[in-house]
């Protein structure tokens, strides 16, 4: 569970190091006055957002972005609690709109992707250009005649005669080399 930080502005720098507990993170409430009964109050403040995002974490992501709006806010909202619900409810709908543009962009950037097509999970996509790249830069560092019976292995679809005859070489020289780029691959994908 998160833990929430209120504290003035020029100390979020010191927040990122502090790690509040659920009373601290009341102490302050309490001190500073920004709600008249902490507990209760941020105890409706994430069931809102609970309620709103369907998952904790963004939830209480929500609730450290209002508590700090709260925190910074000049005049004082007469109504607290109302102020700060209000302020989750508009945090939650910004992250939820937020989500779904991310989820429809990297979906309309992954419908080009030849590495991980038919996929609509953006992690996959992700990862494949990831490992795509590595064996880019693998190949690079191949001698060129393993890289050429590589690649023309794999990008032909010929089997080990058919490469054998495209570069003029015996079968046994084609099978040592591909059977050395594969292995020089296989270590540095490790």
């Amino acid at each position: 569970m998160r833990l929430y930080f209120a504290g003035p502005p020029r100390e979020a720098a010191r927040a990122a190091t502090f790690m509040p507990t659920e009373t601290s993170t009341l102490l302050l409430c309490q001190k500073s006055g920004l709600l008249p009964h902490p507990e209760a109050d941020l105890q409706a403040v994430r069931r809102v957002a609970r309620r709103l995002m369907c998952c904790d974490h963004l939830a209480e992501d929500a609730v450290q972005e209002a508590l700090l709006a709260l925190w910074k806010e000049t005049p004082q909202p007469t109504n607290p609690r109302a102020w700060l619900i209000r302020a989750v409810m508009f945090r939650c709908q910004h992250l939820r709109r937020s989500l779904h543009r991310r989820r429809h962009h990297e979906h309309v950037a992954s419908q080009d992707c030849e590495l991980h097509s038919g996929c609509d999970n953006p992690l996959h996509v992700a990862m494949a250009h990831e490992i795509g790249e590595r064996l880019r830069q693998v190949l690079d560092t191949l001698p060129s005649p393993q890289r050429e019976a590589f690649e023309l292995y794999e990008r032909t679809g010929l089997d080990y005669a058919g490469v054998a005859q495209k570069l003029g070489l015996p079968i046994g020289t084609i099978r040592s080399r591909l059977s050395r780029a594969r292995a020089a691959i296989a270590a540095a994908l490790r």
